[in-house]
This record gives C-alpha cells, sequence and structure tokens, in this order.
C-alpha cells in the first residue's frame, strides 16, 4: 500500500503511527507478496498501489476485521454486504469511502476511526447497533442520505470530532458533502440521538446544523441565524444572554443618567447618585417590563417627554424580551425544564 508513496509521505506517516515500519518495495518483498496472494486468492492478484481500494458487491460472509487498517486510497465498499460483525475500530482512511447501499446485518464497529475526507453512507442499512465512539471526522460530515441508522448508534458529540461548518462548495461533486448534506446528516444523527433520550448530544447536531445554515444562508437571511448563535449558542447557553441582560441594563443606565440629571435643579455628588440610582431602576424596569415595575416612575411624564428617551425606552424593552427569551430557552435545555 505504501509503494507509490514519497519519501516525504512515508516520514509522515511514520510520525502518525509511531513504530510504523514502511519496507521498500524490493524484488524479494514483491514475490512475497505475490506468493500470499496467490495461496489466499488463487484466482487473484496484487493490485497495483496506484488504484482504489475495491470491495464493491463483495459479501463478507464471516466476521471481518479492517482493525486499525491504513487506506491510502479511495476505499469503495459500495453494495457490499457485511453478514456478521464488521470491526473497523482504529482503521485511518485518508481519502474518500463509499459505502453506499452496502448491509451491515451485524453489529459494525468504527470506535477511533479517522475519515479525512468524505464518507458516504448513503442508502446504508444498520439491523444492528452501530459504534462510531470517538471516531474523527476531519473535513466532513457523512452522508446519511436514506440510511436505515440502528436505534442504539453510538457516537461521540464534541467538537473536536466533528468538522465545522465551513463553506464546502468548492468540493462539490456527486459524492462530495456539501453544506446542504451535512445539515442533513446532522438533522439525521439529531433525531437518532433525540430518540435515544440523549438531548445533549441532540443539541449538539442541532447547534452544528445550525451553523451548516448560516454558512448556506445570504445577505438579510444569515443576520438572524447570526444573532441566535452569537446571542445563545442556538438556545444551549444560558450565560450569553444572562452576560447580555447585564450590559444592557449598564449601557441604558449611562444612557438614562443624563435625563435624570437635567430634572435636578442643583449638580451635586448627592444629586448625580440620585440619578444614577434613577437611571438604573429604569433600565430594570424596562427589561422587566412585565413586572409593572414603571408604576414606581410615576414623576416621570411619557406624554412630555423627549422622542429619543421614549425610543430608547422601548428598544431596550424589545432587546430584554429577546434576550430574556434567549435565557428562558438555555436554563430549559441545560436543566431538562419542561
Amino acid at each position: 500500500a505504501c509503494q507509490g508513496l514519497s519519501q516525504a509521505e512515508k516520514d509522515e506517516l511514520k510520525k502518525a503511527y509511531l513504530g510504523l515500519i514502511i519496507q521498500d518495495w524490493t524484488d524479494k518483498l514483491k514475490q512475497k507478496a505475490e506468493k500470499a496472494f496467490a495461496e489466499r486468492l488463487p484466482s487473484g492478484f496484487v493490485p497495483d498501489h496506484n488504484s482504489d481500494i475495491d470491495f464493491e458487491d463483495t459479501d463478507f460472509e464471516p466476521d471481518v476485521s479492517f482493525l486499525g487498517f491504513l487506506f491510502l486510497k479511495n476505499a469503495n465498499f459500495r453494495d457490499a454486504q457485511f453478514t456478521e460483525v464488521a470491526d473497523f475500530r482504529g482503521a485511518q482512511f485518508t481519502e474518500e469511502a463509499y459505502f453506499s447501499s452496502s448491509r451491515f446485518e451485524a453489529h459494525s464497529y468504527f470506535q477511533q476511526a479517522i475519515f479525512s475526507e468524505a464518507l458516504d453512507f448513503t442508502d446504508v442499512s444498520f439491523a444492528q447497533p452501530t459504534n462510531f465512539r470517538q471516531a474523527r471526522f476531519e473535513k466532513y460530515y457523512p452522508i446519511f442520505e436514506g440510511t436505515n441508522l440502528h436505534g442504539k448508534t453510538t457516537l461521540t458529540a464534541q467538537p473536536k470530532y466533528w468538522p465545522k461548518a465551513t463553506d464546502h462548495s468548492q468540493y462539490e461533486g456527486a459524492d462530495t458533502p456539501t453544506l446542504e448534506k451535512a445539515a442533513a446528516s446532522c438533522a439525521d444523527l439529531r433525531h437518532n440521538m433525540t430518540a435515544q433520550g440523549l438531548p445533549d448530544d441532540a443539541h449538539f447536531f442541532f447547534r452544528r446544523e445550525m451553523g451548516c445554515k448560516l454558512a448556506m444562508a445570504g445577505g438579510v437571511k444569515k443576520l438572524p441565524l447570526w444573532l441566535y448563535g452569537k446571542l445563545s449558542d442556538y438556545g444551549y447557553s444560558y450565560g450569553r444572554p444572562l452576560g447580555g441582560l447585564i450590559w444592557l441594563w449598564l449601557l441604558w443606565t449611562l444612557v438614562y443618567t443624563p435625563y435624570f440629571l437635567s430634572q435636578e435643579q442643583v449638580e451635586t455628588l448627592a444629586t448625580k447618585t440620585t440619578a444614577l440610582a434613577k437611571a438604573a431602576g429604569l433600565s430594570f424596569a424596562n427589561i422587566f417590563a412585565f413586572f409593572g415595575f414603571h408604576s414606581r416612575f410615576a414623576e416621570i411624564e411619557w406624554s412630555k417627554a423627549s422622542n429619543w428617551l421614549i425610543a430608547f425606552t422601548g428598544l431596550e424593552t424589545i432587546l430584554g424580551f429577546i434576550l430574556l427569551f434567549f435565557l428562558g430557552l438555555g436554563l430549559r435545555n441545560q436543566f431538562r425544564l419542561k
């Protein structure tokens, strides 16, 4: 498998796999490989190192193990049938891997596998539990279009194992995941995690799905998605909206302070303190307008108030309502409130 690599590529592999020994492709080693192939596959031949790894339409009747295998070329498992256990634990796919229309009739294991390029599970059927725990998808989300994921699919919902939602349009092709396919895959995984009663994992894929939609959106459609992510991490964070409420209260307190100072006859330290306190109270009352705190500011004649004061008051109430909504949503998602 390594005979077609340059010395630099071999050195990179040795860094990634400590203790890896890559032998030079000598005539003696070639004869040894051809003998091994003749014993195992009498009608087979040693494949060319530049060709893809082709298991298309292959029936794997007994258990099959690719444990720790290194796939340096595109790996094609289209329409393959795995009748018994399929073990891909620790395998690394440095190129694209295709499992479309394959059937896994027994347990399948992909723990700690590394997928450096596209991974296609289109129309695949997993009849038994599938384990992707700590499997890493470096550039693309796997394609699960039409895939029958088993109800007990295990994976690790942590950022280091999944790609970010970036623009993959330059790689667009029939077998290459685009952002639209990535969003659909995240939705499929979200539904699967929800069905298993794993809300944190489900919301992880919801956030990734929203990230993909944000990257796809254009113009004004991008703004609400961007604000949704920034202000609340798509409804998962309660710290962000809480911090936003504090900043809103402080900033609008500074806005209202000159108004209350203008109502004082003499500007002293006491009047400044009073004006600041009234401004802080009004800012708080505007944020929590539904509690009716405005009744404590009867001295303000709103019919005679300046337009800017009315405008800032209304704007703060609107922003406060939005942040309070995100705060409630974050608390609900974090603490499983119904």
